[in-house]
Parts: structure tokens; C-alpha cells; sequence
């Protein structure tokens, strides 16, 4: 098994083998996230163990929760990682009771931190941190 070490730029963090950061340029909607992170030369995180990269965030901020590149925007209930087009678990990262599209109008991924487990759908229109992975 190959235990090497991933090596991140400044101001990033590892999980697993990638890299992510989180921008110090405030509070976005998750498309203005999304844009950002990409004029950053990243995308809107979409960590392999939503788990283990909710306990790493912990060490590395004081925010309630995060955006990440997740959404059901295409297909209600069929949440997928923007980038990838790849399903995410339903079953081990959301929160009990969530997603629950409250409103009708929840279909952006967001991770509340102090959660386990910590997967949220939110309004994309809400305006929160969010986190970007380095490709």
C-alpha cells in the first residue's frame, strides 16, 4: 500500500490525495462559489469521504458550514458532484431527515461542519463560505 504523503500549495490542506482551500473572499451563492473557484484555477470541493474531510475542516476553521460542488439542480433527488457527474451516498453523509428540499427550492450541496454526518441541501441562493479543490 502506498502511504506517500500528498504535498499541497500554501494555504491549502490535505485529504486524502487533494488538495483544498478555503478563499478568505467571504460569503457566496453557490454558483458565485462555483465561478470563483474556478477563477482560482479549482472547482467546488468534492471530497471522496465527506466524513473524514468534515473532521479535517474542523482543525482548519471557526465557519458553520460550506458549500461544495454538489447539486440535484439537473434532477430533483438525484444528487450528483458538478464536476465529476458522479452520485453522492445518501446513505452515510447526509444528515438524518436531510435532503429534504425544504421550500421546494433546496438544491445545493452545503456541509455543516459540527454535524455527523454533515451533507445539507440549501437554497443555491444563500450566501455562505465555501471550499475549493485544487485540480
Amino acid at each position: 500500500m502506498n502511504n506517500a504523503t500528498t504535498s499541497c500549495p500554501d494555504g491549502h490542506f490535505a485529504v486524502g490525495r487533494r488538495c483544498f482551500f478555503i478563499p478568505k473572499d467571504g460569503q457566496k451563492s453557490w454558483e458565485d462559489a462555483q465561478e470563483a473557484c474556478s477563477e482560482y484555477g479549482a472547482f467546488l470541493a468534492e471530497p471522496m469521504d465527506v466524513n473524514l474531510f468534515r473532521s479535517r475542516i474542523g482543525e482548519d476553521s471557526t465557519h458553520y458550514g460550506f458549500w461544495l460542488g454538489g447539486s440535484d439542480r439537473e434532477n430533483e433527488d438525484i444528487w450528483k458532484w458538478e464536476k465529476h457527474g458522479t452520485m453522492i451516498d445518501q446513505e452515510e453523509s447526509w444528515y438524518p431527515g436531510e435532503p429534504n428540499n425544504y421550500g421546494g427550492a433546496e438544491d445545493c450541496l452545503f456541509l455543516v461542519k459540527d454535524r455527523d454526518p454533515p451533507l445539507d441541501d440549501r437554497p443555491c441562493d444563500h450566501l455562505y463560505y465555501y471550499i475549493c479543490e485544487r485540480t
